[in-house]
């Protein structure tokens, strides 16, 4: 991996795509490629729990978002959420491998 490879490290949400032309080769925010699984793992961790409390928050019915503010506020975070997860899991995995002299 290298730390210009969109595909593995971009962290950007759905809502900073609206000019992809100037984002597709060198993103603006990416996850640095030598942070551990674990500093991805517990940046996860937080942003999952902000997501839980704006959650509650919405169940409580006190707002008044529409449903597309709801997917919005949901879909920008969760894409940079769900690209960290899978960036630590294939650090793990590959650790693994190596560990068990799979590599």
């Amino acid at each position: 991996m290298t730390p210009t490879d969109p595909t593995r490290t971009r962290v950007t949400g759905c809502m900073a795509d609206n000019w992809i032309a100037l984002n597709e080769s060198q993103p603006a925010l990416i996850i640095n490629p030598d942070a551990s699984a674990l500093d991805l793992l517990a940046w996860c961790w937080g942003e999952a729990a902000s997501l839980e409390v704006a959650a509650q928050m919405l169940v409580g019915g006190e707002n008044e978002l529409s449903a597309g503010d709801v997917a919005a506020l949901f879909l920008h975070r969760l894409s940079p959420l769900v690209n960290a997860l899978h960036h630590a899991t294939s650090d793990l995995l590959n650790a693994r491998r190596v560990h068990e002299g799979r590599a």
